[in-house]
């Protein structure tokens, strides 16, 4: 997510549209911008940045491409059969959550096999 320069500024890349782009360079402290928050550790120099994911269920066609590709991120709800954010990944919602750092690869994979493109990562 993040690399430090020579200078020690942390550069921070962050996964927008399934892309990564180059953002500024902070200083220490918090920044918070289009739902992304983003803290630098003065101590560690590092960053906590979570890419997060948002699914339009009441447009899901519970075709079980998330679920099968990303299973500790997408589950099927036993009620509705549409794919909901597992519960230790929830945010708000069972349609918001957080992606941990070792299941960003297959939330991409996921949200791009969606065959109705439901599944947004930021």
């Amino acid at each position: 997510m993040g690399e430090q320069n020579e200078g020690g500024d942390l550069t921070i890349r962050r996964v927008r549209g399934h892309r990564a782009f180059p953002a500024a360079k902070w200083g220490f402290g918090k920044f918070i911008s289009e739902g992304c928050s983003l803290t630098l550790s003065e101590n560690h120099g590092e960053c906590d940045a979570f890419m997060k994911v948002q699914i339009d269920r009441n447009d899901c066609t519970s075709c079980a491409s998330c679920w099968g590709l990303c299973p500790d991120l997408f589950e099927e709800n036993p009620d509705d059969h549409f794919s909901q954010v597992t519960e230790p990944n929830r945010a708000r919602s069972e349609s918001e959550g957080t992606v941990p750092e070792d299941l960003e690869g297959c939330a991409v994979d996921a949200a791009d096999a969606c065959p109705v493109q439901i599944i947004h990562i930021e």
